[in-house]
């Protein structure tokens, strides 16, 4: 059997929401055997501040990853709707918090300057141009469903505000996007492509 973070905070989040979502379009409760082991280590990485952590393993490092923060979310949602669940909106709402708290701002924009942030800090620092850390489409923008289900669930103005910003940043400030709006291979902002093929040509 092989290994590797995944087994934390996305895949544990990932299999809660399967089920639960599983059992609200089936009526089944097949599964819910398993629940209580899943919904003990999801539970277990949550920090004060807020953020789900993959714990030091032989296979990582202890970090919260911000891909997985949307499985989180997807996750809290689902033990809300299916199960009711009340220590899932109280973590919820101190997640979407954290990620108010830690996301870098710039007018009219956020977005995470890398993929992992270590506890307390991003290991690199903010980045004015960032010219090779992180897909935006993939850790900002991936939140952005889990992000708005929360605000028309919870009236939550952090999930509301945070998916406003997010969207910003991957339609206009990151390369996810061409001109034409397609799809773009690209990691970097725009600025620092522009820069980079004007000192080409």
């Amino acid at each position: 059997m092989a290994h590797t973070q995944f087994d934390y905070s996305d895949h544990t989040a990932r299999v809660i929401d399967g089920l639960l979502l599983a059992r609200a379009m089936t009526g089944s409760n097949e599964g819910d055997n398993q629940l209580s082991e899943l919904e003990e280590q999801f539970f277990a990485g949550f920090d004060e501040d807020g953020l789900h952590y993959t714990p030091e393993n032989p296979w990582s490092f202890r970090h919260a990853n911000m891909h997985y923060q949307r499985s989180v979310i997807n996750g809290l949602l689902s033990l809300i709707l299916v199960g009711g669940s009340e220590r899932a909106q109280t973590h919820l709402l101190s997640l979407t918090q954290g990620l108010m708290d830690i996301s870098i701002k710039r007018e009219g924009y956020a977005y995470f300057p890398t993929v992992e942030y270590m506890p307390g800090e991003w290991p690199r620092g903010d980045w004015s141009i960032l010219g090779f850390g992180t897909d935006p489409a993939n850790t900002n923008g991936r939140l952005l469903f889990g992000l708005t289900k929360t605000w028309e669930l919870l009236s939550d103005r952090n999930a509301r505000d945070l998916a406003g910003a997010y969207a910003r940043h991957v339609m206009h400030h990151s390369s996810a996007y061409l001109a034409d709006g397609s799809f773009a291979t690209g990691m970097e902002y725009h600025s620092y492509r522009t820069t980079l093929e004007d000192a080409l040509c």
